[in-house]
């Protein structure tokens, strides 16, 4: 049953690959110089990132990266805001899913800085939701703090993904307070505190599925 559904999905995104490869070949063919400039621009900038996620799906790394590349550089040029966003968002979230942390912090602070700029808050919500996540993976539970919480008060459209930073921003809150508490036992050589403390923080990394980081901690003990 999966061996089926995965090739459905094969088929579907090849399909899609096709569809979008005789869209820009329209572009290129028939309706360069016939519309305005700025309408072709967003035309190939979408065409362009749609076939990078297209790529990505089909985990062909080095042609995803080509073509949301080609997206960034059209959008820079024409000065599209929303389509720079929205390959800058896309891309940091592949790095992110792929644990390249600066590069994903990288493509989500651009991807913020334009949300910023059109004033679109849900859209800055989301970039700093997503650096929380960068931040989380390296650790770094206070900036994570930081950053959830300004995507909290900037709000979201959609329930589930406020429901998601409220509950990232407990943890992140929860572990920096425990550190905070650990930190300062281990500086007044308090053993029992601190034995303590590292429980709690092993028993929290464990509810959240950071096993890694739970053996740390229980290490301490």
């Amino acid at each position: 049953m999966f061996m089926a559904e995965s090739g459905q999905l094969g088929e579907a995104l090849q399909e899609a690959e096709k569809a979008f490869m005789k869209s820009l070949a329209i572009l290129e063919e028939k309706l360069e110089g016939q519309v305005p400039q700025r309408e072709e621009s967003e035309m190939r900038s979408r065409l362009y990132l749609n076939l990078g996620l297209i790529y990505d799906s089909l985990k062909n790394p080095a042609m995803r990266t080509s073509y949301i590349k080609k997206s960034i550089y059209i959008s820079e040029q024409a000065h599209l805001s929303e389509d720079l966003f929205r390959a800058y968002f896309n891309l940091g979230n592949i790095h992110l899913r792929e644990k390249e942390h600066s590069q994903a912090m990288r493509c989500l602070e651009r991807a913020r800085e334009c949300a910023c700029k059109m004033k679109e808050k849900y859209m800055e919500s989301e970039c700093y939701a997503s650096i929380a996540q960068v931040l989380l993976g390296l650790g770094d539970f206070v900036a994570a703090k930081r950053s959830l919480k300004k995507a909290y008060r900037l709000g979201s459209w959609q329930p589930q993904q406020r429901d998601s930073v409220g509950r990232n921003l407990r943890y992140a809150t929860k572990v920096s307070r425990l550190q905070e508490a650990l930190e300062e036992a281990e500086a007044t050589s308090d053993l029992g505190a601190a034995l303590g403390l590292s429980e709690q923080l092993g028993d929290l990394f464990c509810k959240m599925g950071e096993y890694r980081r739970a053996a740390e901690a229980y290490e301490k003990q």
